[in-house]
């Protein structure tokens, strides 16, 4: 029987990269607790924890796409990056990663036919 990602080859990428404990994917309306827990499952979680970097009741009732740009500014602040894979899909892929390789993400990424989203970069957002 065909595995469900095999008609989609970067879904099965994604699927790959999840099952090696690299990407976590959110829904557009997670819970901000259950996009923290997941996102300190990541092999690539920085050492120094970012929660302790910030008042996490400050942002429980922001929307997703608003709790991950203000993860994304405090993953940067200890050198450490999250980055959204843009599969034209309502849910966010994100990977983290040393800040200093996400040009190097951005590239690999645009080779494979997506765009990438590094949160926590954009001043106009809250």
């Amino acid at each position: 029987m065909p595995h469900p990602h095999d008609a989609d080859p970067v879904r099965a990428s994604l699927a790959e990269i999840a099952a090696h404990g690299l990407l976590a994917e959110f829904d557009w309306k997670e819970d901000p607790q259950e996009v923290r827990d997941q996102l300190r499952k990541l092999e690539s979680r920085p050492s120094v924890d970012p929660w302790d970097l910030f008042e996490a009741d400050a942002t429980t009732t922001l929307p997703t796409d608003e709790f991950l740009e203000a993860c994304g500014r405090h993953y940067r602040e200890i050198g450490a990056a999250l980055a959204v894979l843009d599969i034209e899909s309502d849910c966010y892929p994100v990977v983290g990663l040393r800040a200093a390789r996400a040009d190097e993400l951005t590239a690999l990424a645009a080779r494979a036919g997506f765009p990438v989203h590094h949160l926590g970069t954009d001043p106009r957002r809250p």
